[in-house]
């Protein structure tokens, strides 16, 4: 385009030479093609990168499950990626289908690019993943991938949940839902590991299949009530076999013990829930949030 304009406006000066027209005339007419030329070239290059955007387009690949996978426990994860930019859920949403031969579809709309299946089928079946506008209008190819699930163990951690913040002079309560089908020998293990700045670190562990175990049930949940120290906790649980080897994927939180009687400063009935008492330069101790368990969400 860019190159037959400029073709016409040489044929212009020439028309202008050719009638007698002045060199002013001609100059004229040669700085307004080009101005015309320029602009249009403009034009053509905003409208081609819009196009190159939408000839982009979005897409969606589903990184897990893999095609063939045997998933052998529940609640499974189904992890989605977006091309093209797609950002979930600000440009959209991803329509996901598990179709099962015989039951029909099973369709959500997420909005996120993760999603726990507690889904049970045994056999083959087929999930599919699309993005999709706020009105459900397509924005990508359907892609698909065919899996297949036996029965296996289902395990569900509900307690302690992430960042929460426990009281060291209570019981921690541990929960979880633990079911589906167990291997011969395997069971739900936890392993809770607690670390301060002015105690020893603090490890516990402990599994279903351990003798003498401690679990109890509530409401259909195995339940264990633990004494952990102060400090900044993790918890890692899931099924395992005799051996340890996990049989589910493991379940991993933090979370904060602290402890009521240690006031800061002393007797100011204020207690540093969010990090450690400091004191500093003989100066009245005080509370400082720990980054490194609360991050931006420290409080004053």
């Amino acid at each position: 385009r860019v190159k037959v304009n400029m073709q016409d406006s040489h044929s212009a000066d020439e028309v202008e030479q050719r009638q007698g027209g002045s060199r002013q005339a001609t100059r004229m007419v040669r700085e307004g093609n080009l101005q015309k030329t320029e602009h249009e070239a403009e034009l053509a290059s905003n409208a081609g990168e819009q196009d190159s955007e939408g000839d982009a387009g979005f897409a969606v690949r589903i990184v897990a499950p893999r095609e063939g996978e045997v998933i052998r426990h529940t609640p499974f994860k189904v992890v989605l990626e977006t091309t093209g930019k797609f950002r979930v859920p600000q440009d959209g949403e991803i329509m996901l289908t598990m179709s099962y031969p015989g039951r029909g579809s099973d369709v959500r709309v997420l909005q996120s690019n993760v999603f726990n299946s507690w889904n049970l089928h045994q056999g083959e079946f087929t999930i599919s993943a699309t993005l999709v506008s706020t009105k459900d209008d397509p924005l990508s190819p359907t892609v698909s991938t065919r899996v297949s699930q036996v029965r296996g163990p289902h395990f569900v951690l509900t307690s302690p949940e992430d960042h929460q913040l426990h009281i060291s002079q209570q019981t921690l309560p541990v929960l979880f839902h633990l079911g589906g089908v167990l291997p011969e020998g395997s069971g739900a293990c936890l392993e809770i590991s607690c670390v301060h700045p002015r105690d020893e670190p603090f490890l516990f562990r402990q599994c279903t299949y351990d003798e003498g175990a401690p679990f109890a049930m509530q409401e259909g949940q195995h339940r264990l009530d633990v004494k952990a120290s102060a400090g900044n906790c993790t918890i890692t649980a899931g099924v395992a076999d005799a051996a340890g080897n996990p049989l589910t994927p493991v379940t991993s939180r933090v979370f904060r013990v602290v402890d009521e009687q240690d006031e800061c400063p002393g007797g100011s009935g204020v207690t540093c829930h969010h990090g450690e008492c400091v004191e500093e330069g003989g100066k009245e101790a005080y509370c400082k949030c720990d980054p490194g368990f609360h991050g931006d969400r420290c409080l004053p």
